[in-house]
């Protein structure tokens, strides 16, 4: 579920002019829009990925340094998280 400080941070994003000052009421900074949905849906490919990785072949995770927990951990955060 996203969170109500989590949508405040994309409208506070894409209302922004681009001296940084907020825009006025119905503009939008789509250049700051495409770049949270592209920053989101990175997070979903790289998730997926450490996914598959994970279940095709943890020693390699193992090898990276990382252990099954902390990928648990990464593959539950949402999208919108770091």
């Amino acid at each position: 579920m996203i969170s109500v400080l989590t949508v405040f941070h994309f409208h506070r994003a894409v209302h922004r002019s681009p001296s940084g000052e907020d825009a006025p009421d119905g503009l939008y900074d789509k250049g700051a829009m495409g770049r949270v949905i592209y920053t989101w849906e990175e997070r979903i490919r790289a998730r997926r990925e450490l996914a598959r990785l994970a279940s095709e072949a943890p020693e390699l995770i193992q090898k990276m340094g990382f252990t099954m927990a902390e990928v648990d951990a990464e593959l539950a955060k949402p999208f919108w998280r770091r």
